[in-house]
C-alpha cells in the first residue's frame, strides 16, 4: 500500500513538474528575434538561449517551450540588439505572449531598469546589478517609477 502511495505521488510531480508552457509570438512586424532566454524568477543569471544556434524567431512566427509551473523572467534580444523583458511571468498552465514593438525595453548601459515597472514585476536581480546611489524610486499611479 505504502509503495502505492508513494508510485501514485510520484506520478502527480511528475505530471506537474512538465505542466507548463510558454509560447512567444512575434508580432514586432518588421524585427527577427535572435535570442530567448527564460529563467526562474531571482536566478542569478539569464542563463543560455533557448533557441538552437541556427534558430531565428521570424517575424510573424511562434514558438512553444515546456516547462515546470513556476515563476519566470523572459528576455528576448531582436536583430537590432534590442531587449523586450518579462519579469515574475506565474507560469502555472500555458503563457502566450503576443510580443510587439510597445514590448520594447532596454536596460540602460549599466544595466540598470528604467521607466515605469507596474506592480507584479520582480525586478529585483536588475536592481541588485545596479551601483549603488545611481538608482530614484519613486511610487506612481501604475506602479513604481526608475530613473538615475
Amino acid at each position: 500500500m505504502k509503495r502505492t502511495i508513494f508510485l501514485l505521488a510520484a506520478s502527480g510531480l511528475i505530471v506537474s513538474a512538465t505542466a507548463g508552457s510558454i509560447s512567444i509570438v512575434n508580432d514586432t512586424g518588421d524585427y527577427d528575434i535572435l535570442y530567448i532566454y527564460i529563467c526562474v524568477n531571482y536566478d542569478e543569471s539569464w542563463g543560455d538561449n533557448w533557441l538552437n544556434s541556427d534558430e531565428i524567431l521570424l517575424t510573424g512566427d511562434s514558438i512553444t517551450f515546456s516547462i515546470p509551473d513556476n515563476v519566470y523572467n523572459i528576455r528576448l534580444i531582436d536583430e537590432d540588439n534590442d531587449e523586450y523583458i518579462r519579469f515574475g511571468v506565474d507560469i502555472y498552465g500555458s503563457y502566450v505572449w503576443n510580443v510587439t514593438l510597445d514590448d520594447l525595453g532596454e536596460l540602460d548601459n549599466d544595466g540598470c531598469p528604467s521607466g515605469v515597472i507596474v506592480p507584479g514585476d520582480s525586478p529585483a536581480k536588475q536592481l541588485e546589478r545596479c551601483p549603488v546611489g545611481l538608482l530614484t524610486i519613486r511610487p506612481t499611479i501604475s506602479g513604481i517609477e526608475i530613473t538615475h
